[in-house]
């Protein structure tokens, strides 16, 4: 029989199997049961295709060890905790066992295997856990509700953070309620300054209503006009125009989220129109740079954190207690460290003292448990207390699509890849259509190894914009994955010409390994070695042609390299298809043992 290997299941049989209430499709890797999708590491997946494939036969252990290791060396103790976890993710019991143990011999599968037709697996599938349906409307405790970017009446460029702050702070202030599913800033925005139906925005996003509003400054004045509207029926639930100094920009943004949680009769905390506790600041002009600072940290890119982070601190020197900008601050710092502008002990002691500050001041801050968790995840390497985080801040607010992705982002980089998929879920449910987010679902897909699923929501984000960068080296990279070499070089390129970057030359040159052009692949290898004499250069990015091209020790030599620096990427190892050729080397689990990622 031919290995198992995730490396190799290319060679896997097509049949797809059936035992007792369990599905199990070799080719898409998939066990399925009772509606959904069970997750099992590469190496317990590869010992239970192997018995099921000879079901009713003793299998010794010397046989599974040799044929799902391959060459690699084990300790035998490994297999029977493989096996145990194998039965307890099965449900077995003493009546129903599946895998019998022959000691001092092997396994047997026990469960009496059928076949089933792929015809049968697409409908189990499509039925049951396909993460493009469409999702069901809520239910009658639950209502839902877009509210759009606010139009800024005067046109002036100098109040614009001013009209997409409030529409953020009113989308922030009512996604605490776990009755009202609130759509994100992501979903809402590719709306800015466009003509708008509200059937149609009902139908696209699948909300019941939407929010719509004017602003404008007269003298020191702020004036807003909002209406909210039944998207089914285009009825006018509610509106009002308020005309007040901005010192009271807080207590207009009380009226209008009290004013849509009466009207849709949802419990929403800390939102009551005379309760001022729970606001981050009651100071006018710290608010307003905090607004100042959002603006720009929205606008992306190094430049716009460097403005982001002038305003947060501007913000803070007016009120020592706002939380919000200290979390700002602690994000633009993250973001800053991804773009390799500040070095991985500068980051993590900023953001940590950063964090430290605002647990002082409030421990019930979403925000807070989102940004401890990336800090532990990407910076301390810590899965366990990451998790712990991420599900605190879901806690706090269930409908931030932003911290459903970093859990999810963890959850695929420890290989827990239904898991993961529920959360690609709630993303889509929260934010439907959104480019943002269609490359954060894309990059979870990628690791997943659903390329053909990246592939969809990256063409959906490229109809919107058409020179987007990170989406078209995404998809660069997908398609290669699925043998597209031509297209992913064609891709690549169109990316070079939109903007240089050297991650994008080094998978052209991963690209031209994998198609077998060695010539071309050596080229950008001599080009990234030219570049590192005046620049840092993330050593995954030699290492991946490295690895394509079968020079295994040059690989680890450059993946050792990025564990030493703390290359942020090298979390993502475990699941990173750029390395499977060495994933079954005995030095590839140490590194991932140094790095604390689970090991199959």
């Amino acid at each position: 029989m031919g290995g198992y290997s995730s490396n190799s299941y290319k060679n896997a049989p097509k049949a797809i199997y059936k035992f007792s209430n369990f599905y199990l499709n070799p080719i898409e890797r998939k066990l399925f049961s009772n509606g959904t999708y069970l997750n099992l590491t590469s190496k317990a997946f590869d010992i239970l295709l192997m018995l099921v494939e000879k079901s009713g036969e003793i299998i010794t252990k010397e046989e599974i060890l040799n044929t799902i290791w391959e060459d690699s060396f084990v300790e035998e103790g490994n297999l029977p905790v493989h096996i145990s976890k194998l039965r307890k993710k099965l449900g077995a019991t003493k009546s129903e066992p599946f895998i019998e143990t022959v000691v001092n011999v092997g396994y047997r599968f026990v469960s009496r295997v059928s076949e089933i037709s792929e015809e049968e697996w697409e409908n189990l599938n499509s039925a049951n856990d396909d993460p493009f349906k469409t999702f069901p409307k809520q239910n009658n405790e639950t209502q839902s509700i877009a509210i759009l970017p606010l139009i800024n009446e005067n046109g002036n460029d100098e109040i614009e953070y001013l009209a997409d702050g409030l529409t953020e702070s009113l989308i922030n202030n009512l996604s605490y309620s776990s009755n009202l599913r609130v759509l994100s800033r992501n979903a809402v925005f590719q709306y800015k300054n466009k003509e708008i139906d509200i059937v149609e925005i009902g139908k696209k996003l699948n909300v019941d209503t939407v929010l719509t509003g004017r602003l404008r400054v007269i003298n020191n004045n702020l004036v807003i006009g909002v209406e909210l509207t039944r998207t089914s029926d285009r009825t006018q639930l509610w509106g009002t125009q308020l005309n007040q100094p901005f010192e009271d920009i807080f207590e207009m943004q009380d009226k209008i989220t009290f004013a849509i949680s009466e009207k849709l009769k949802t419990q929403i905390n800390n939102t009551a129109q005379d309760d001022t506790s729970q606001r981050f600041t009651n100071n006018a002009e710290s608010y307003k740079q905090y607004l100042k600072g959002r603006y720009f940290f929205n606008r992306g890119g190094i430049e716009g954190y460097q403005k982001a982070i002038e305003h947060f601190q501007q913000s803070i020197s007016h009120d020592p207690t706002n939380i919000l900008s200290y979390t700002g601050l602690a994000d633009c710092y993250l973001w800053l460290y991804f773009y390799e502008q500040i070095s991985f002990d500068d980051a993590k002691s900023k953001i940590s003292s950063l964090l430290e500050k605002t647990a002082k001041i409030n421990q019930d801050f979403s925000e807070l448990y989102v940004l401890k968790g990336c800090l532990r995840m990407y910076l301390e390497w810590d899965v366990e207390n990451a998790e712990k985080n991420f599900r605190k801040a879901l806690v706090l607010n269930p409908n931030s699509a932003n911290t459903h992705y970093y859990y999810a982002n963890l959850l695929a980089n420890c290989g827990r890849f239904s898991e993961a998929l529920d959360g690609i879920k709630e993303i889509m449910k929260l934010d439907p259509i959104s480019s943002l987010n269609n490359k954060n679902i894309a990059k979870i897909f990628y690791k997943i190894g659903q390329y053909e699923n990246a592939i969809i929501q990256l063409k959906e984000t490229l109809d919107l914009e058409e020179t987007n960068y990170e989406a078209l080296l995404l998809l660069g990279t997908n398609l290669i994955e699925t043998g597209k070499y031509k297209e992913a070089l064609k891709v690549l390129q169109k990316t070079l010409d939109i903007q240089f970057h050297i991650e994008t030359f080094s998978m052209i040159g991963y690209a031209n390994a994998r198609a077998g052009n060695e010539i071309e692949a050596r080229k950008v290898i001599e080009k990234i070695q030219k570049e590192e004499n005046s620049a840092y250069i993330p050593p995954t990015y030699k290492g991946i042609i490295y690895s394509a091209l079968g020079e295994i020790d040059k690989t680890f030599e450059c993946l050792e390299k990025a564990f030493y620096n703390r290359y942020p990427d090298i979390f993502a190892l475990k699941v990173d298809p750029r390395f499977n050729d060495i994933k079954n080397d005995l030095r590839f689990n140490e590194i991932l043992r140094k790095i604390g990622l689970p090991i199959d």
